[in-house]
């Protein structure tokens, strides 16, 4: 089985906030849960300041095929992918969909890997997106694989 990686941050597209953003928010982790496990795709998505951060693992065309339609949903804009790698293994193995919606965590992440400072996820790129969704998996998600 030939693996591989995707990275990518988007901007919310909605202007949705407060209890409409959190509906939101549980309605694509739902959503990604079910797609994900139907096509063997793993993956941790992060949100915070309107943006998210995400990683998807799997065979190439189910990765490439799901990064396709995150890109055609109208709840995304500005999306920018930080390339397709090939992976030794799953990082993310224990979810169709791992998910944090909280800014601490996500600030502590950024921290743990050297990007302290202003909270501005735009900073990060892509090996930082996933050592920060990484991180996040090992620290608040109930565990993950240390190695990639």
């Amino acid at each position: 089985m030939s693996l591989v990686r995707l990275a990518y941050r988007s901007k919310a597209a909605d202007g949705a906030v407060g209890i409409e953003r959190l509906v939101a928010l549980r309605d694509i982790h739902a959503k990604a849960v079910a797609s994900n496990t139907r096509h063997g795709v793993t993956g941790f998505l992060a949100f915070t300041l309107n943006h998210f951060l995400q990683a998807l693992e799997g065979e190439k065309a189910a990765v490439m095929a799901t990064y396709e339609r995150i890109t055609r949903d109208p709840r995304h804009k500005d999306i920018e992918m930080f390339g397709v790698e090939p992976c030794d293994g799953r990082m993310f193995d224990r979810w169709s969909m791992g998910a944090i919606f909280d800014e601490g965590i996500i600030r502590e992440a950024m921290n743990s890997i050297g990007m302290g400072g202003e909270m501005d996820v735009t900073r990060l790129k892509g090996e930082q997106i996933v050592d920060v969704l990484h991180v996040m998996a090992l620290h608040h998600g109930g565990g993950a694989r240390s190695a990639a």
